[in-house]
């Protein structure tokens, strides 16, 4: 349940987490009330573990599973599955078995860290998902600030990159001065080498 905020207001607000783990806070009474085999939640954003109807499966990470597919559909403008032309029952089927589009083949020219941060939100296993929704937005605010993402391993080319781009006025004064020193280096070496054939 998200609500975005309307007369020019940009944010948007989760208003509700209830179906995921709530139980814990509640007692044994409440976590009865749902029972094995009962399917809770709104279809399309519903983990595999939601879509099994075995409560034990189910925790923080479901949650984060629900925000991977809303940030999943705003890249993409669909879901991480064909829904159309699907019985509920043949849906269920289909995010049960982790079988997904890859966000490449929809939006070819995402940023790749950004994919990535997407596919780790939404992604069928748990174990592979982030542990919380605060490591996921974590992630996110790192990647609007131009740092490298947990969910993608970034090589020395990369955090290059990434710090070019958040540093631009130091990184040219760094490239200039580089520069400089290499031209330098070679004047001094092509003096040296003369000075040296004119000794001989």
């Amino acid at each position: 349940n998200l609500l975005v905020g309307g007369d020019g207001e940009r944010s948007v607000k989760v208003i509700d987490f209830g179906l995921a783990r709530v139980a814990d806070a509640l007692g044994q009474e409440a976590r009865d009330r749902t029972r094995h085999g009962e399917l809770l939640g709104t279809l399309l954003y519903m983990s595999p573990e939601q879509c099994s109807g075995d409560p034990a499966l189910v925790d923080v990470r479901t949650d984060v599973y629900g925000l991977g597919v809303v940030l999943f559909e705003l890249l993409t403008g669909t879901y991480p599955f064909e829904p159309a032309g699907q019985s509920i029952l043949q849906l269920l089927d289909t995010i049960r078995s982790g079988k997904r589009r890859q966000i490449r083949d929809l939006s070819p020219d995402l940023d790749k860290d950004l994919e990535a941060v997407t596919a780790q939100a939404c992604a069928p296993d748990q174990v592979v998902r982030y542990s919380s929704a605060g490591a996921l937005g974590d992630d996110l605010e790192s990647w609007l600030e131009g740092k490298p993402v947990h969910a993608r391993r970034a090589n020395l080319l990369r955090r290059a990159q990434l710090f070019a781009r958040r540093r631009r006025t130091l990184f040219l004064s760094i490239a200039a001065a580089a520069v400089l020193f290499l031209a330098a280096g070679v004047m001094i070496a092509g003096l040296l080498f003369d000075n040296l054939a004119k000794l001989r």
